[in-house]
């Protein structure tokens, strides 16, 4: 279960959950297999939790064109391009289940 948005215990929890993710044995492998530009987002996800330039980022029609295989390929990129909430933490939880997940299957498509 993810921790409420915007209190300090739930930033800590957060902060805490992207430095085990960052520390996985198997990262280091998903991000291997991963394109570029997916890597680079999941690496400043993990790095920074810049999730607010990335929604910009992503959801450029430049860039979603110009990765349109990515797009199609990965399900983070479509979390973070397609949100039009205001809940940035919700949003960073919903990314950080699919790291998650994809460390457990080896693959983050």
């Amino acid at each position: 279960m993810s921790p409420k948005p915007s209190d300090p215990k739930s930033v800590r929890l957060r902060n805490l959950r992207m430095e085990r993710l960052r520390n996985h044995h198997r990262l280091p492998i998903v991000l291997e297999k991963l394109p570029p530009f997916t890597r680079e987002i999941v690496q400043v996800i993990l790095i920074s939790g810049a999730i607010p330039a990335l929604v910009l980022q992503v959801r450029d029609p430049q860039c979603i064109e110009t990765y349109a295989e990515e797009w199609k390929r990965y399900k983070i990129l479509r979390l973070i391009g397609e949100f039009r909430g205001k809940d940035i933490e919700s949003l960073t939880d919903l990314i950080l289940d699919e790291i998650e997940e994809s460390l457990f299957r080896g693959d983050l498509a």
